[in-house]
């Protein structure tokens, strides 16, 4: 693996588990009211979908090793152009339902430390 695409896993492997950081012991209630947490776990959002993006586009066979990349760079470009689309539901599940998922195939990919 070139030594960019392995930074830019690194960085979607950072800034998932920031977001799963952000969102520890929070309900979706106390999600939804705070609009610093919403704010800070879709930034983090946006950089793993950019980062994903990018790994993409240097390292076009990682769309087989990653499950719903497609999806994961389109959410990305919803949150960054479509922000009036934005909905608390779909990031609150996808950084519940989806990102560990996606998480443990990027350390998968990732040579060891």
């Amino acid at each position: 693996m070139r030594p960019e695409v392995a930074k830019l896993l690194r960085d979607i492997l950072e800034a998932g588990e920031t977001a799963q950081h952000f969102m520890a012991g929070a309900s979706f209630e106390e999600y939804e009211r705070s609009l610093m947490l919403r704010m800070a776990v879709e930034r983090q959002m946006i950089t793993v979908g950019e980062a994903l993006n990018n790994a993409l586009q240097q390292e076009p066979a990682l769309r087989k090793k990653i499950t719903q990349a497609r999806e994961i760079v389109a959410f990305r470009h919803i949150l960054v152009h479509a922000y009036s689309l934005v909905d608390d539901d779909r990031v609150w599940g996808a950084v519940v339902n989806k990102l560990p998922l996606l998480l443990a195939e990027v350390r998968a990919l990732l040579p060891p430390s």
